[in-house]
């Protein structure tokens, strides 16, 4: 394989192509920048698209992907050494006969998520576990005015309908709502009577500039995460970077971050209203994690460094009988996933 003038390795960076958008990647492309030579490829399979094929991947050192990874098939071409960061809230942990085929390849996972950990872990796949962080800039300012001033970006998971049975009017003083869903997810409508209890101010557009962006964060200092489960939580990570207190579902990522009525607020829906009382303690607490949680990942970005470049276990190459029979059903079950998915189509073009 070729090595680049200076002789980094080269690494194939195969991302999410909504990511193209949303930059969630860019913070480990500057990371592995500082030690490979950097290759992009965009993955738009989930929108009707076509993978990268192994054939193109294998040019390269090493292959990293981002959340989307090729198909079992297309693994067993790769003669590159494989690094995968799958996503928790578009990863299928239930799984088994996935989880067992791959754990039949020299890959490597990087858990941003502890469920994923624990599940690489019963698969005997070599993982590790980071947690990511902004690096902190704290407004002194937030919030310009006293009160619970409101930040919610709907995206298709929350809904306002579900916001209503956690937060009381009576406790929002100006509540920022941007509707930019995510793709594939309808927009939602909310009755004027709630407009005015709630004191929203709206935003409709599907695309506002980041300096505006963090200019509307500013104007608050609670955060509601947009999603039921997350990825990394790279939007609730920013606000939190800035000193925002974060409500948001009990799931992973984002209660792997947040304790419940500490540094932020968690509720389920069996929750009922949360108790905002207490909420600038809870704000100190959450600049505390912030600073601790940024400082930890610098230092957890030398150990990354270090289990990317260390040895790749050799799995056996020749499958046991077994691994056979576990791959026929597996893809036999792709096959029928395909089809139905093709009858599904036609069948609305109809």
């Amino acid at each position: 394989m070729s090595k680049t003038e200076n002789d980094k390795p080269t690494l194939a960076f195969v991302d999410h192509s909504f990511h193209k958008k949303s930059h969630s990647g860019d913070f480990l492309r500057e990371l592995f920048s500082e030690h490979f030579q950097i290759t992009d490829f965009w993955d738009d399979s989930w929108d009707g698209g076509k993978q990268i094929k192994a054939m193109e991947l294998n040019k390269y050192d090493y292959i990293f992907y981002f959340q989307l990874i090729n198909s079992i098939n297309e693994l067993k071409k790769i003669k590159s050494k494989i690094i995968w960061a799958p996503m928790y809230d578009g990863v299928n942990l239930n799984d088994a006969l996935y989880w067992k085929l791959l754990a039949t390849f020299p890959v490597k996972i990087i858990c941003f998520s502890e469920k994923i950990y624990n599940h690489c872990i019963k698969y005997s796949i070599e993982a590790i576990k980071i947690q990511y962080y902004f690096e902190p800039k704290i407004n002194t300012n937030i919030p310009t005015k006293r009160g619970n001033h409101f930040f919610f970006w709907y995206r298709g998971g929350i809904t306002f309908e579900e916001i209503k049975k956690i937060i009381k009017p009576e406790d929002v003083d100006g509540f920022i709502y941007k509707s930019t869903p995510d793709p594939f997810k309808n927009k939602e409508v909310i009755s004027k009577e709630d407009i005015k209890k709630y004191k929203i101010e709206m935003i409709e557009s599907d695309f506002i500039p980041k300096n505006k962006y963090l200019e509307l964060l500013s104007k608050s200092n609670i955060y509601i995460a947009p999603r039921k489960k997350e990825g990394i939580g790279m939007s609730f990570l920013e606000a939190m970077s800035m000193g925002l207190v974060i409500i948001g579902n009990d799931e992973a990522t984002l209660n792997e971050y947040v304790k419940n009525n500490y540094n932020g607020c968690l509720f389920n829906k069996n929750s009922g209203f949360i108790n905002l009382k207490n909420i600038e303690e809870i704000r100190n607490n959450s600049i505390i994690s912030a600073k601790n949680g940024y400082e930890k990942w610098i230092e957890e970005e030398k150990f990354l460094t270090n289990f990317i470049f260390s040895n790749y276990t050799i799995k056996n190459k020749k499958w046991t009988l077994k691994n056979y029979f576990d791959y026929i059903s597996y893809s036999a079950r792709i096959i029928k996933y395909k089809i139905i998915k093709i009858i599904i189509s036609l069948y609305k073009k109809i």
